[in-house]
C-alpha cells in the first residue's frame, strides 16, 4: 500500500470561477448586457465570452474585432477590458458610420467588386472566408477597402467564387 502525504501549509486554495471580476466581466454587468445577449450580438460562442469573462483565456483579433464593433469600444476601453492583450500588432478600429468612409475611385488599387460577386452567390462573409482557407475578418477587410489583397488570396477567392482567374480584373479592378 502506498501513502501520499500533503502538506497543507503550501497548498493555495482554488477560486471559484464565480468570484472572479476581471474588468470585461464588470464591464458586461455595467452595461447590463448578459453574456448570452453579447454572443448572439457579436456572433460569438457563449464558451468564448464565458472563458474571456472569467479570465481564462486572451482574445484573439477576430474576437476583439467582433467584440469592438458590437460594443462600439474605443482602442483606451479595449486595453482596459484587455490588460494582458498586446495591442500592438492590429488594433481593430470601430467601425466608422458610412457618410465617413472615404470612397476609393475605381482607378485606385483598393477598389473591388468583391461583395457584389459574393452577393450574387448569396454567399455570406463567412461562408465565403471557409470556402477560401481564409479568415472572415480578412474578407470583411478586403470588402470595405482597407487591405489590399496578396496575390494568393486573390487567387483562392476566385477560386472559392468559382471564376478563373482570368477574371481577376471584374473582381479587383485596376489592381
Amino acid at each position: 500500500m502506498i501513502t501520499i502525504t500533503v502538506d497543507k501549509s503550501e497548498a493555495r486554495p482554488l477560486k471559484n470561477l464565480r468570484t472572479i471580476d476581471t474588468p470585461f466581466r464588470k464591464y458586461l454587468q455595467t452595461i447590463g448586457l448578459t453574456r448570452e445577449a453579447l454572443a448572439a450580438k457579436a456572433k460569438l460562442s457563449d464558451r468564448t465570452l464565458h472563458r474571456l469573462e472569467h479570465g481564462l483565456a486572451k482574445p484573439k483579433l477576430a474576437t476583439l474585432y467582433a467584440l469592438t464593433e458590437n460594443l462600439k469600444l474605443s482602442e483606451e476601453q479595449v486595453k482596459e477590458l484587455f490588460p494582458d492583450v498586446d495591442l500592438t500588432h492590429q488594433i481593430p478600429k470601430p467601425k466608422k458610420a458610412r457618410s465617413e468612409r472615404p470612397r476609393a475611385s475605381h482607378s485606385s488599387p483598393k477598389a473591388n467588386n468583391l461583395r457584389t460577386f459574393r452577393e450574387q452567390r448569396m454567399l455570406t462573409r463567412a461562408e465565403l472566408a471557409r470556402m477560401a482557407g481564409i479568415n472572415n475578418v480578412t474578407i470583411y477587410l478586403i470588402e470595405d477597402k482597407q487591405q489590399v489583397p496578396r496575390i494568393s488570396t486573390i487567387r483562392k477567392l476566385l477560386t472559392a467564387l468559382d471564376l478563373p482567374f482570368s477574371q481577376v480584373n471584374e473582381v479587383f479592378p485596376g489592381g
